[in-house]
C-alpha cells in the first residue's frame, strides 16, 4: 500500500485505522497493551467485551470503506485465558495463541479460539461459522478456530471465513527444461523460461514472508548482480551522472522496515522467543547498515552505484514483465499475482486468501 500510494497518503490511512480502533476500544472499556507494527495488542476484562469490540471494529471499518476510495480490511484474532502481567504488558501462551490466530485470519474476518467460542456460544449473542483447524507456528498439534458472522451482508464485502485453499493439483507453477508449466483456476499455459518467473516461483514457495531482492537474485543459480551499461553495450561512453545509493522510495522502505522489525523484536522478546528475536535482530542490523551507508556527511544521500538498489530495479522490472506476459493467456492469474505480490527492496507473496501451489 505504501509503495502504491506513497508515504504521505499511506500514513494518513494508518492514522485513520488507528483512530477507528481506539474509538471502539474506548467504547468497550478495553486496554491498549501495545502497538505491533501496524496492528494492536488489546486486552479486555471479559471475552464477551473483547468480541463485542471486535465486531464494533469490523462494522466501523465497513462503514469507512463505503465512503473511502481506499478500503481497509482488518484481520482480528481472539483468545481468552490467564496471562502473565508485568507492568503494562502481557506475556505467556494465551498471548501467543491470540497472535497466531490473528495471523490465520483474512482481511475483514474475526477469528476466535474454540475456547472463546465455547464460553460465548450459549448466550446466542454471536453467530459462528462451522470452524476450521490449522497448525499454529511454534505450537504443537492442530488448533480449531471459528469465524464470527459479524454482519449478515459481510459476504458482499469480505468473507466471514476464507475460502478453502485451492488444491495443489489445480494450481501449478513448475519449470521443466526451458519452459514453465503454469496452471491457475483450471487454466493452463506454458511460458518460455525467464528470470522473472524464477523470482515469482521463489515468492510463491514462501507466502507471507518478506524476501530481500538480493536473496532472490542469489537464490537463482548465483545470478550476478545487474551492472550498469557501458560503452559497446548500448550505454554511453562518456561520464555519467552519479546515482544515489538508495533513491527516496528505497530509503523510505528501509525506514519502514526498521520500524516493523523493531515492533517484531519487542514482541519476540516479550514472548521470550530467543531464536526469533535473534533472527530479527540480525535483519535489523543489516537493514540499519544499508540505510546508514546511504548517507554521507551532513546527512546527504551518497551517490554511487549500489547492489541492493540495482537489484531492486532489476527484480521489479523482471517480475512485472513476466506478469505482463501471463496477462496475455491467463488474465485471472496475472491479476492475482499483481494484487498479491509486493515489490520493493523486500518482496513478498501475500494473497488475500490461502492458495496452494504445486511447485
Amino acid at each position: 500500500m505504501t509503495e502504491r500510494l506513497g508515504d504521505r497518503e499511506a500514513h494518513k490511512l494508518i492514522q485513520a485505522h488507528n483512530t477507528i480502533v481506539r474509538k471502539q476500544l474506548a467504547a468497550y472499556d478495553g486496554f491498549e497493551v501495545e502497538r505491533l507494527g501496524d496492528g494492536f495488542l488489546l486486552a479486555f476484562s471479559s471475552a464477551r467485551q473483547a468480541l463485542r469490540c471486535a465486531v464494533g471494529i469490523q462494522r466501523a471499518f465497513a462503514a469507512h470503506n463505503e465512503s473511502s476510495g481506499e478500503p481497509l480490511r482488518i484481520r482480528i484474532g481472539l483468545h481468552t485465558g490467564e496471562a502473565i502481567k508485568g507492568a503494562d504488558r502481557f506475556f505467556g501462551k494465551t498471548v501467543i495463541l491470540a497472535a497466531r490466530i490473528t495471523a490465520q485470519a483474512c482481511g475483514g474476518e474475526i477469528l476466535v479460539s474454540s475456547l472463546l467460542r465455547e464460553l460465548l456460544d450459549g448466550a446466542r449473542e454471536f453467530a459462528f461459522d462451522e470452524g476450521r483447524e490449522a497448525e499454529l507456528k511454534g505450537l504443537t498439534g492442530r488448533h480449531r478456530m471459528y469465524g464470527v458472522i459479524w454482519d449478515p451482508s459481510v459476504e458482499r464485502r469480505a468473507p466471514a471465513r476464507p475460502h478453502p485453499p485451492s488444491t495443489g493439483g489445480s494450481n501449478a507453477f513448475r519449470r521443466s527444461g526451458d519452459y514453465w508449466h503454469i496452471s491457475f483456476e483450471r487454466q493452463s499455459l506454458q511460458l518460455l523460461d525467464a528470470k522473472g518467473l524464477h523470482y515469482i516461483h521463489q515468492l510463491l514457495s514462501q507466502p507471507g514472508r518478506d524476501v530481500h531482492v538480493l536473496d532472490l537474485l542469489m537464490h537463482r543459480s548465483a545470478e550476478p548482480l545487474p551492472a550498469r551499461a557501458s560503452a559497446g553495450e548500448g550505454g554511453s561512453a562518456g561520464p555519467t551522472r552519479a546515482e544515489e545509493i538508495l533513491d527516496p522510495q528505497a530509503r523510505a522502505e528501509y525506514r519502514q522496515r526498521i520500524e516493523v522489525l523493531r515492533g517484531e523484536l519487542e514482541e519476540a522478546s516479550g514472548y521470550n522467543d530467543i531464536e526469533r528475536a535473534s533472527r530479527i535482530q540480525h535483519e535489523l542490523e543489516f537493514v540499519a547498515r544499508e540505510l546508514s551507508a546511504a548517507y554521507g556527511v551532513g546527512g546527504r544521500a551518497r551517490k554511487v552505484a549500489d547492489a541492493s538498489e540495482r537489484a531492486r530495479k532489476a527484480v521489479t522490472n523482471r517480475i512485472r514483465d513476466s506478469i505482463a506476459k501471463l496477462d496475455k493467456d491467463n488474465p485471472t492469474l496475472a491479476r492475482h499475482l499483481a494484487n498479491s505480490i509486493k515489490l520493493g527492496t523486500f518482496c513478498s507473496y501475500t494473497p488475500e486468501r490461502p492458495v496452494e501451489w504445486a511447485l
